[in-house]
């Protein structure tokens, strides 16, 4: 374990399902769930991605997450009232 937890990337790997909306307009519920593991690098860029298995769902791994919520439509930058940015200041 580093003394410190930015030396640790967090490498999260799963699978997002997003469903229909039960009505046009309303947010979409979605899902991502699996599993992630911490590489300990300072340097980001000289790690190994951790590796798939070819029949596997998910990276190995002991530690799991799970995320729900929903989706709703994104307004474009020159629709948006708040100001800025690529993403209209999101």
């Amino acid at each position: 374990m580093p003394e410190n937890w930015r030396d640790t990337l967090f490498v999260w790997d799963g699978i997002l399902t997003v469903d229909k909306a039960s009505a046009e307009g309303d947010p979409s519920p979605l899902s991502w769930s699996g599993t992630w593991v911490g590489v300990d690098n300072p340097d980001a860029i000289k790690i190994d991605a951790p590796k798939r298995g070819a029949f596997d769902a998910e990276v190995k791994s002991d530690m799991n997450f799970e995320v729900s919520g929903t989706a709703g439509p994104i307004a474009a930058a020159s629709e948006s009232s708040s100001g800025g940015g690529e993403n209209g200041g999101r």
